[in-house]
């Protein structure tokens, strides 16, 4: 029997089977705060969510597209989270000057492909109708996850 403080160091407020383990569901993933209220095997059905991802040369034409999707959305009552700026990718070419000689002298070359990130959280038939209808920009790349 000890004296002092707590019951030691596996007595019964800090075994380790005690319940200040994190839970874990009937697939051993662990449940999270997020996860409040949630009994054990039960799935979570998420909220509809969109997830729409940009990329273009020019940041100003993205910002632009962008812009026009976020109002469209928020005028047909969904709620839009975002844009989210993700990194830019920079990729960088060197190239000879020259075709013969002078292999010193070069050249350097960068793209830079500028992101962004959308989420329109809870969407309508009639947003969903409104983004398919929308007409953005040449030089940006969307791509649409559900």
């Amino acid at each position: 029997m000890r004296f002092g403080r707590g019951a030691g160091r596996w007595g019964p407020e800090s075994s380790p089977t005690s319940s200040n383990r994190t839970p874990q569901d009937g697939d051993g993933h662990r449940l999270g705060p997020a996860d409040e209220g949630r009994e054990l095997g039960e799935m979570v059905i998420n909220s509809p969510k969109i997830r729409i991802r940009l990329k273009a040369y020019d940041y100003r034409l993205l910002d632009q597209s962008t812009k026009e999707i976020v109002d469209t959305a928020k005028r047909t009552g969904a709620r839009v989270a975002g844009p989210i700026p993700l990194p830019t990718a920079i990729n960088k070419y060197c190239v000879l000057r020259s075709p013969h000689v002078d292999k010193k002298s070069r050249e350097q070359f960068e793209i830079r492909t500028h992101k962004r990130l959308l989420d329109i959280l809870d969407p309508t038939q009639q947003t969903i109708d409104a983004l398919m209808k929308l007409d953005l920009a040449a030089g940006v790349d969307v791509e649409i996850k559900l």
